[in-house]
């Protein structure tokens, strides 16, 4: 791991982390009496400094997204996501929009169906 050096140039960033993060960082940083943003700079060279820790490259996403599928379905998704990507950006949002209206209203039948006792 790169080591730290209090004589570089920093800059300061405002971000957003979830409260109980912060809250393990303070506690962290008083444990081992250091700064807060020392541990968050430790914490981020750290990460940095691993070899790509298992995230996806381009290649590797469609080479799991491939297997996901059995062959025999291969046509099929490849012919669906090509007419999905055909579609302007506009048709998506309204296809997407008809999908959630679709599954919130099984859903609402399921619930209805439950409450009467027919549920499956």
């Amino acid at each position: 791991m790169t080591s730290y050096d209090d004589s570089a140039k920093t800059s300061r960033v405002t971000v957003t982390i979830p409260a109980a993060l912060i809250a393990a960082a303070d506690a962290l940083a008083r444990r081992e009496q250091r700064s807060r943003s020392r541990v968050l700079s430790d914490a981020l060279r750290a990460y940095l400094d691993q070899p790509a820790r298992g995230r996806a490259s381009g290649a590797r996403v469609a080479a799991a997204a491939a297997m996901a599928y059995a062959p025999e379905f291969e046509a099929a998704r490849r012919d669906r996501v090509r007419s999905d990507l055909a579609l302007t950006p506009e048709a998506r949002v309204l296809a997407v929009e008809g999908l959630v209206w679709f599954v919130a209203m099984g859903w609402l039948a399921f619930r209805r169906s439950e409450q009467l006792g027919h549920g499956l």
